[in-house]
């Protein structure tokens, strides 16, 4: 099979973080969407723009939801994180754990981690359009 060009990869995976981000706008304040669930578009967001910047850099990565591991890799590339590591640390459960586990009470600061996406976006974009 022949492998697509990675400007293909790349731009889809911005798109599917697009997606994400557009039900975190729209229920940035809607309480009627539990926590896990905004989380959980929250985790895979930066998941999805952490993976087409790794895409952009050529660096292999394996299939993970784990965000501190994707962090991982930047570090072992020596590409600079505009954030630290720890900041991710709090996302990563969303993508499994308190998806699917009712017994886990959270709570997430929706503005601080929309903000934080917005970040993490331009830093991206700034990265590919260079």
């Amino acid at each position: 099979m022949k492998k697509q060009p990675k400007f293909f990869e790349i731009n889809k995976l911005f798109k599917k973080a697009s997606e994400d981000e557009i039900i975190l706008t729209k229920h940035l304040n809607d309480k009627e969407v539990s926590d896990s669930i905004w989380g959980f578009h929250a985790q895979q967001a930066v998941e999805k723009i952490l993976k087409a910047v790794l895409t952009f850099y050529e660096v292999e990565f394996p299939k993970t939801h784990d965000l501190t591991a994707l962090a991982e890799y930047f570090q072992s590339s020596n590409i600079v994180l505009p954030f630290l590591i720890d900041e991710l640390e709090t996302l990563t459960p969303y993508a499994v754990t308190m998806r699917y586990d009712d017994e886990i009470e959270t709570e997430i600061d929706r503005q601080g981690v929309y903000r934080f996406i917005i970040s993490i976006r331009s830093w991206a974009e700034k990265i590919i359009q260079n």
